[in-house]
């Protein structure tokens, strides 16, 4: 994975899309194989590690795993990075305040405002905030699990341009999707899987709908 690319994941519900996106994010223990970065392998136990080398997870399911609905827009965008807002442990509101309508404007989030309840959201300004959380971490290399599920078709084209524009400004992207849409309208290469094995890579430009539906349902391998 290169800076300021997209690379995808698809395969079937149960093809092992979620899993890997949960072990590069130490979620999950790794049974074999490594992580490189710059050079250097590296496994993380838990998702502090993988925050720590630049790593963050928008999750599949954003209303369990990605926001605290009960609480505020400021408040769930910036508790991924208490540090930048804080200084001997008091959060300064001022700069909290300040971050999170500068995240709610250009991420084009639709709100009352920055304590609106994130729960009260449409599906589509939720993730937007679950993507904003990342990026507030610092993270360079962002994860995404399901990006447009449960979204809108309007919300889903504006992921697709925040995606996009994000790689655009050096960040790597991974995609996990079971939606054939996500994967061929974001993605500059894409990993096809069946039964948690990865069984052939393919360039955006190969893309065909009816072949891809063959190998992830028949897992067709590269060699066949």
């Amino acid at each position: 994975l290169y800076e300021g690319e997209i690379i995808g994941f698809y395969g079937l519900r149960g093809s092992g899309k979620s899993e890997i996106a949960q072990v590069l994010y130490g979620l999950d223990r790794v049974q074999k194989g490594e992580a490189i970065i710059n050079g250097k392998p590296i496994t993380f136990r838990i998702p502090k590690e993988a925050l720590h080398n630049g790593i963050t997870l928008v999750p599949e399911e954003r209303l369990t795993e990605g926001l605290i609905l009960q609480l505020s827009l400021r408040f769930n965008l910036t508790v991924t990075n208490l540090k930048k807002m804080s200084r001997f442990g008091v959060v300064n509101s001022f700069k909290e305040k300040a971050t999170a309508e500068k995240y709610r404007q250009e991420m084009n989030i639709k709100s009352r405002g920055i304590d609106q309840k994130v729960g009260t959201l449409s599906g589509g300004n939720q993730q937007k905030v679950v993507v904003s959380k990342c990026l507030h971490a610092g993270g360079k290399v962002l994860l995404m699990d399901e990006p447009t599920r449960g979204i809108d078709v309007g919300a889903k084209a504006e992921i697709y341009r925040i995606t996009r524009t994000l790689a655009e400004q050096g960040n790597a992207i991974i995609v996990f999707s079971a939606e054939y849409t996500d994967i061929v309208t974001l993605c500059d290469r894409i990993f096809l899987l069946c039964e948690g094995e990865i069984v052939k890579e393919l360039k955006n430009s190969e893309a065909d709908a009816e072949e891809i539906m063959h190998i992830i349902t028949r897992g067709k391998k590269n060699d066949d």
